[in-house]
């Protein structure tokens, strides 16, 4: 998909640039819309990037937080 080439070659390398290290990921609801995000997820664990997945948004504001 174009938005996933778009995140994976513009936008990933700019927020790793400013240090980016960690990722809460509240999944979409549409099977598309997670299937995009398990590839998009994989490419970044495989750059170190630590990513949780997370049903509820405060869940994971809050884990950010602790990081």
């Amino acid at each position: 998909a174009v938005d996933a080439e778009w995140a994976l070659n513009d936008w990933n390398p700019r927020v790793y640039a400013s240090g980016w290290k960690y990722w809460a990921i509240v999944m979409p609801d549409k099977v598309a819309g997670q299937t995009n995000m398990d590839w998009i997820m994989r490419e970044n664990i495989e750059k170190g990037l630590v990513i949780r997945v997370f049903d509820d948004p405060d869940e994971a504001l809050q884990w950010l937080e602790s990081m």
